[in-house]
């Protein structure tokens, strides 16, 4: 339960109250924002009883993260603000009781547990309002804006040495007779069914691949598109034309992999659009960091 509060607790950086901002080192300015050695502590702190390590103040690279990720929730809830973007009480009151229920304790006992780490039930709300704030802004600014096309996908296959073979499927109602003058007087007509003159036999084929037909199939069937007929053709003394009712091209791989493949692009796409909007607005933004 008290892990669940501190997974928490480290999501949602809480803000300190000014006076701790005052008293404590600064160790960098955001827009005239204020982060000061107490906070980057306390995110410290916080992920290392989430996550039950040990986390060094020496390690350099890592304390720079911790930074570097509470500038970026800075400049994303000025953004937000900038857009105008809005979260209402039910959205923050349906958020908090969805953490509250994960947590198996009673509201009481979560607001005494909250009481030990120094905190109060309005900060957790304060911290949910500006993540889903974040959330919203990162949703329209970034997750938007990422699509996956036919051409990102080709270009996977090609970069990756993978072969994308589309094949042909098409649904065919078959027409057979001895009689080929038979055969040239079926008609179709849209949206009815087919009644075949006497002597022709008919059957719905369903689907089909095309290329796994023979020869004088796929010759006849060539350059007939949806809802027409194929010119007759014989095979072994025998009439035959073909009603192409549908056709499609699929992938061999199966929808599933091609799934797959699509989430693979789209993350990377989504992390490589995240990285140039927070660069973006870095780039307009006055940092100035002094540890």
């Amino acid at each position: 339960m008290l892990r669940n509060i501190l997974i928490f607790i480290i999501f949602f950086s809480l803000a300190i109250c000014a006076h701790a901002k005052i008293l404590d080192k600064i160790v960098a300015v955001v827009n005239g924002e204020v982060i000061t050695l107490y906070d980057l502590k306390k995110e410290i702190k916080k992920a290392s009883l989430a996550e039950g390590l040990n986390i060094s103040l020496n390690d350099k690279e890592l304390v720079k993260q911790f930074l570097s990720d509470m500038i970026n929730k800075i400049l994303f809830k000025e953004e937000a603000d900038k857009l105008g973007i809005k979260v209402s009480k039910y959205e923050v009151e349906n958020q908090l009781q969805q953490i509250i229920k994960s947590s198996e304790l009673t509201q009481q006992e979560f607001e005494d547990e909250l009481k030990k780490q120094g905190l109060t039930i309005e900060e957790i709300k304060k911290s949910i309002e500006d993540n889903i704030k974040i959330n919203k802004l990162i949703s329209y600014m970034v997750r938007s804006k990422v699509v996956v096309t036919d051409e990102d996908i080709k270009k996977y296959f090609e970069d990756h040495n993978m072969k994308l073979k589309q094949k042909k499927v098409a649904n065919l109602i078959l027409f057979q007779s001895d009689n080929k003058e038979v055969l040239e007087k079926i008609v179709v007509k849209s949206g009815e069914k087919f009644q075949a003159p006497p002597g022709v036999k008919t059957m719905d084929l369903g689907e089909v691949e095309v290329d796994a037909l023979q020869q004088s199939w796929k010759d006849a069937l060539k350059g007939v598109k949806k809802g027409h007929l194929t010119p007759i053709f014989e095979v072994n003394s025998r009439y035959f034309r073909v009603y192409v009712k549908d056709e499609k091209t699929v992938n061999p791989l199966g929808e599933d992999k091609i799934n797959q493949i699509k989430n693979k692009i789209y993350a990377e796409k989504l992390k490589k659009r995240y990285i140039e909007y927070i660069s973006k607005l870095r780039s307009k933004a006055v940092i100035e960091i002094r540890m």
